[in-house]
């Protein structure tokens, strides 16, 4: 399932049980569903449920309902009674970047045009992204 057609399910509460669900997904866009038994998960738990070990050695993003994303710490509480997306991701830490006012941030420096337009919902023909650059002439992002 692509990130896109994640976006048509809504993950958070299950209206018939007293569970609650996140989509999660690795840096392949690739989302599961995953159940939990409470309404708040920590970060560690939510790299529990997509199989990272140890947890020391993975960035844990959340992707907000704006397309934002924002690191979770593995003590953190993440509440799964909204919409809960998120990224479990091999890696230390995150560059930080903004795209049309979000602000957006990814475990790996060198990130794709195609990525970037998963991460703020969009198919690859509906935008084209622009490097912006004071001291040099503005670059076109590629998709790859």
């Amino acid at each position: 399932m692509s990130g896109l057609d994640a976006l048509d399910r809504v993950p958070g509460k299950r209206e018939d049980t007293e569970t609650f669900y996140a989509q999660i997904s690795d840096d392949t866009f690739t989302f599961r569903d995953h159940v939990f038994a409470d309404r708040k998960v920590t970060g560690a738990q939510i790299a529990e449920a997509r199989g990272a070990h140890p947890v020391a050695n993975f960035v844990i993003l959340q992707q907000l309902p704006t397309f934002e994303l924002e690191t979770l710490r593995p003590t953190e509480l993440a509440d799964l009674s909204n919409p809960a997306r998120f990224f479990v991701i091999k890696g230390d830490g995150t560059e930080k970047f903004i795209v049309d006012g979000l602000s957006l941030e990814w475990p790996r420096k060198i990130v794709s045009g195609l990525t970037i337009k998963r991460l703020v919902g969009k198919h690859a023909d509906d935008i084209e992204l622009v490097l912006e650059r004071e001291d040099t002439p503005d670059k076109v992002i590629e998709d790859d």
